[in-house]
């Protein structure tokens, strides 16, 4: 009776020793992993694109010369290769999406939270 306790016991330790050696879950980690250069640069792209369409425009000149240097500003070739390379690993995405979320919630945060 005592072997069988002790066997018990040894096989609730191991089973406990295996649970939590376990990998995280892919999707979490994926998540939350630390983005690449060119992936930063994507997302701080977009945010400038998301910044630029909240802002008003009253004057249609002023609006295309700030579309204008956002545009020029923008390292086409650098975008090409970093969505090539997503392209390849799709899964990646679930970071850069997660990135801009963090930063769009932020972003409305601080308009909820400043005086008016």
């Amino acid at each position: 009776m005592r072997s069988l306790s002790a066997c018990a016991a040894a096989v609730a330790t191991a089973a406990l020793l295996l649970c939590s050696c376990q990998s995280p879950d892919p999707i979490t980690k994926e998540k939350t992993r630390t983005l690449t250069p060119d992936e930063r640069y994507l997302v701080d792209y977009y945010m400038k694109i998301i910044e630029f369409e909240k802002l008003e425009h009253d004057n249609p000149a002023s609006r295309e010369e700030e579309r204008k240097e956002l545009d020029e500003n923008l390292d086409r070739e650098r975008i090409r290769r970093t969505l090539a390379e997503l392209e390849k690993k799709p899964e990646r995405w679930l970071a850069i999406y997660n990135r801009i979320n963090e930063l769009r919630y932020r972003s409305l945060e601080k308009e909820t939270n400043a005086p008016d």
